[in-house]
């Protein structure tokens, strides 16, 4: 008689902690969600090496990155060799203001590498990544 009650009370505990874990597992989700407003996306350009560059001849690379329709550049190296490593160390910040979700979630971040040119950069490399992946 004394016992039974115990385990009950035990039971009911457990059923209730289940129903609480299954109500936070949603919570949790949402958590990582994007939400409309202002947001700062900082992208940090270290080095580029192993440069694709016929032998005898050299680059100016520079670094072009593109966010949610604001295009950003690093400075530009001088005269690299297919040996040479451009090292930029260099923080690249957008600060997006009023985002709405849609463009959060289809924006993308894309990093060319480019040889400066007088009137045409020519492109060297090129790599891209969503806004969700990152967030």
């Amino acid at each position: 008689m004394f016992g039974g009650k115990k385990e009950e009370d035990k039971e009911e505990k457990q059923e209730e902690e289940t129903e609480e874990e299954k109500k936070a597992e949603p919570e949790k989700k949402n958590v990582c969600t994007m939400k409309r407003g202002d947001y700062m996306i900082h992208v940090y350009i270290e080095q580029a090496k192993n440069l694709d560059v016929p032998e005898g001849a050299t680059v100016d690379p520079i670094i072009e990155i593109n966010c949610l329709n604001e295009r950003k550049f690093t400075t530009a190296q001088d005269d690299l060799s297919n040996t040479s490593v451009a090292v930029w160390n260099e923080h690249i910040f957008f600060e997006p203001k009023n985002v709405e979700v849609e463009r959060l979630q289809k924006g993308k971040i894309e990093i060319k590498l480019l040889d400066k040119g007088f009137f045409k950069d020519a492109l060297i490399g090129y790599y891209e990544f969503d806004l969700t992946t990152i967030y």
